[in-house]
């Protein structure tokens, strides 16, 4: 059994540090911490301790996590037909990093086969994060002769390409390689070698998918960060605001705090508001921003029409506000609402 693990373990680390070399996610049953995030009543989870799964469920990890990189197909301990894929995320996950992965439920059917259900969180540079549940229907048989020898030599170009940068990582490796061969009676050096790649070859389930599928989940309340900019400074140079989150840091540079908002907000001047959604919007729900002098106020002047996200994308929404001589030195807060919840107040004055 020690063995068994070790070397599920290794493989863990073949899937999720090759290329990228990034750190391992968090695999857990703990699955409140995104459950309470999602949006609806009708989807109902129940928690698993991943210690009471067998090693096959942490197989199936590697695997869907490689299907999401899009290198499971170039690794020969799973085989899937095209026709099984029905991935409804369309999320470029070579710009993401996992971050948690909750088994949310397993089980083996009668005829000896295997359904996991899983829910992935993940983030990108920017700070959008990826909700989405992961399902995998699969069985498990020991490997051919000719499976064996394709897969020795993938095993060790896989090993002999894990270069991380981190230290702790590379020692990671070395230790885990190490304890492979000790426990298989190798010479246990930590350095992979043929012998270690046709070892772990024989032992490597061959995984025979029948289907594997993904979808995008929403969060109740999704997280959204607004900015208020002079119109003036917006218009002498539109391409470097109207780029999408890759305008992001100019927006925040030049975003105004309620103070200078305030010096600057005289009648008729206009600004432009950016509202940058960090969790997937709902594309079946309204968006919409008003104004009020309190927070989570729903109003009557609001400064957008209704607006549906498109499907599996994290929004950006500019709007153009204009001060009325009413304006004063009253509050103003901007209030984001999704149909009829406030999901974010941001006070601009």
């Amino acid at each position: 059994m020690k063995k068994n693990l070790i070397f599920i373990t290794f493989i863990l680390i073949c899937g999720f540090i090759i290329g990228a070399c990034q750190s391992m996610p968090d695999i857990t049953g703990n699955i409140m911490g995104m459950k309470d995030k999602l949006l609806g009543p009708k989807r109902t989870y129940q928690s698993v301790d991943p210690e009471s799964l067998p090693p096959v469920s942490k197989l199936a990890i590697a695997a869907f996590e490689m299907e999401k990189q899009g290198l499971l197909d170039s690794f020969p301990f799973a085989k899937i037909d095209a026709k099984n894929r029905k991935i409804h995320n369309k999320t470029d996950y070579t710009k993401f990093t996992e971050r948690n992965i909750a088994i949310v439920d397993f089980q083996q059917n009668q005829d000896g086969s295997y359904v996991q259900t899983m829910m992935s969180e993940c983030i990108d540079s920017f700070g959008r994060i990826d909700i989405s549940e992961n399902r995998i229907v699969f069985s498990v048989r020991n490997p051919t002769e000719d499976e064996v020898a394709e897969m020795t030599t993938t095993i060790l170009d896989t090993l002999n390409g894990l270069k991380p940068k981190n230290k702790k990582a590379r020692e990671e490796i070395k230790h885990v390689i190490a304890e492979y061969q000790r426990a298989g009676g190798l010479t246990a050096d930590g350095v992979p070698g043929r012998k270690t790649a046709e070892s772990l070859a024989r032992e490597i389930p061959i995984l025979d998918v029948s289907e594997i599928s993904s979808a995008v989940l929403y969060p109740q309340k999704p997280m959204a960060e607004l900015y208020v900019i002079p119109y003036e400074t917006v218009d002498k140079n539109v391409s470097m605001f109207n780029k999408g989150f890759d305008s992001l840091d100019a927006v925040r540079k030049n975003a105004l705090t309620p103070d200078k908002f305030g010096v600057l907000a005289k009648p008729q001047q206009r600004f432009v508001l950016f509202v940058y959604f960090f969790d997937r919007v709902n594309p079946e729900l309204p968006v919409r921003i008003a104004l009020a002098p309190n927070e989570q106020r729903w109003s009557n002047d609001f400064i957008t029409p209704i607006r549906y996200a498109g499907r599996d994308v994290w929004p950006v929404m500019i709007e153009t506000m204009c001060i009325d001589e009413s304006f004063g030195s009253e509050r103003i807060f901007a209030n984001i609402f999704m149909k009829y919840k406030c999901i974010g107040s941001f006070r601009i004055n």
